[in-house]
């Protein structure tokens, strides 16, 4: 089964479902509140509709969802990034554009290469830009139309390349008849793959406004995404397609902030976690004034949730409070929290 075929698909499906499910719980994580020990008295606070978010038994689950749209995320563009670059080093430039296996029905998936000084390879200042037009992944009757762009600006290759280094920019939408979900980002990336078996792909967002993920439905801003450091390590020669993937973050959802913790991985297998334990969740706020966080925000109880794998897509979300005390525990799937 074409594997660039399945990531589009899992991200279709998280437009229409992962960020609808965030955008109808945002109510529901904006019921906490309260500084830090450092923070002035709230007379003297300037106005902010900044709400920082403190996890309890009513709010843990329904927060972790907005995680978990966000950390599918990644490995899904990672497949199609994948592919992207496969082609890339695969093919002559002279014969693009290409066309790429990711539309099941209806529509089309084609890549472009700009291959700017004409040396029939990659190399630094090549780009690449991936269009969708009415594509329809999973013949459900939902098409995808946008661009995903790639800027090349380092490669090491011998003679394929071991690494890269480029500037991606994606606009894409998902229209499934009665609303539209789009995705725009920019963002920095870097592909690795020293023995040519293990692939070990970076993105960055840092210290630029434009530099964020953002989710829009109907043109209402779901949430963004910024200041974040993912590394995802990915093994070809693993049959089921097994990878680790260690995100962190600063999530703005309607004017609700969260961080993804840093530290720790998660193993997938089939974009579904089957092991491993990790710190998904905290309520400190970092400064990230990309996403419109003022100093005023202050800081939340320090509470946080981790997330434990129990196999079979089932996991377990633990709630602690700010003494590092769990005071609250459900099990769900990690495909309950993306649907």
């Amino acid at each position: 089964m074409n594997r660039g075929h399945n990531a589009h698909d899992r991200l279709l499906r998280l437009a229409g479902s992962g960020a609808v499910v965030v955008f109808g719980i945002l109510s529901a994580l904006g019921s906490g509140g309260g500084g830090g020990d450092n923070q002035a008295p709230a007379a003297a606070e300037p106005p902010s509709v900044i709400k920082v978010l403190n996890f309890d038994a009513t709010n843990s689950a329904t927060a972790a969802q907005s995680a978990a749209a966000i950390v599918s995320f990644f490995p899904d563009i990672n497949a199609i990034d994948r592919q992207v670059l496969t082609t890339l080093t695969t093919t002559d430039p002279a014969n693009s554009p290409f066309e790429l296996a990711m539309c099941a029905n209806a529509g089309h998936s084609l890549l472009t290469w700009f291959d700017a000084d004409h040396s029939g390879g990659l190399s630094v200042g090549d780009s690449a830009s991936l269009q969708f037009t009415r594509c329809d992944v999973d013949g459900g009757g939902s098409t995808s139309t946008g661009t995903v762009k790639y800027g090349l600006t380092s490669v090491d290759s011998d003679p394929l390349p071991n690494s890269a280094t480029l500037n991606v920019s994606l606009n894409f939408a998902v229209d499934n008849g009665t609303d539209t979900t789009a995705f725009s980002a920019t963002f920095g990336a870097m592909s690795s793959t020293p023995d040519d078996i293990d692939f070990t792909y970076t993105y960055t967002a840092h210290d630029s406004s434009d530099q964020q993920l953002t989710i829009t439905k109907n043109g209402a801003t779901v949430l963004r995404f910024g200041c974040f450091h993912v590394t995802q390590t990915f093994s070809i020669a693993d049959g089921a397609g097994t990878y680790q993937l260690s995100p962190s973050g600063v999530i703005n959802a309607s004017d609700t902030i969260m961080s993804l913790a840093d530290g720790g991985q998660l193993s997938f297998i089939g974009n579904r976690p089957e092991s491993g334990t990790k710190r998904l969740l905290s309520s400190s706020v970092p400064n990230c004034a990309t996403l419109g966080i003022p100093d005023s925000a202050g800081d939340s109880d320090g509470s946080y949730i981790d997330v434990e794998t129990l196999g079979g897509g089932a996991i377990r979300l633990h709630t602690f409070d700010a003494a590092n005390i769990e005071f609250f525990t459900t099990d769900t799937t990690w495909d309950a929290l993306l649907n």
